[in-house]
């Protein structure tokens, strides 16, 4: 998180600050972050799988294998990607959680703890290997 105190300018990735940032901002405070749209339905899927590295890769610098499974809570509107990284004298546990927003719900949020002029941003990424391209970008200012 990066915050420059002359402009009570904040960027923040993290969709989880979004309550709490309304500490952080005074009056004309802008928050700029982004969070996945709807449209990542479209794009994940519910899966499991498994990955061998015998001389080490991503999750560790030596051998190990990954299983890994995909869950889609649409209820929540998020999904949750389980990883258990096992190595050779020791085993790990991930969970990355994904939610997702309608541009009315995270509209919503947002005037709810002060935000008065918002932007929504859509389809800046393109398609790409690295992520969704189903974000929303926002400037929210306070």
């Amino acid at each position: 998180m990066a915050v420059l105190k002359k402009k009570h300018f904040v960027i923040i990735r993290k969709n989880r600050y979004l309550f709490a940032n309304e500490l952080l901002l005074t009056d004309g405070g802008i928050l700029i972050f982004d969070v996945f749209s709807e449209g990542i339905i479209d794009d994940r899927q519910e899966s499991r799988g498994w990955e061998y590295a015998p001389c080490g890769g991503f999750w560790n610098e030596s051998e190990y294998l990954l299983l890994s499974q995909t869950f889609h809570y649409p209820e929540n509107k998020v999904f949750a990607y389980q990883y258990n990284l096992i190595l050779e004298d020791t085993a790990k546990h991930f969970i990355i959680w994904e939610r997702y927003y309608s541009e009315e719900e995270i509209t919503s949020i947002l005037k709810k703890v002060g935000f008065r002029k918002i932007s929504i941003y859509k389809e800046l990424l393109g398609k790409n290997d690295f992520t969704s391209s189903s974000e929303f970008f926002i400037v929210a200012e306070k």
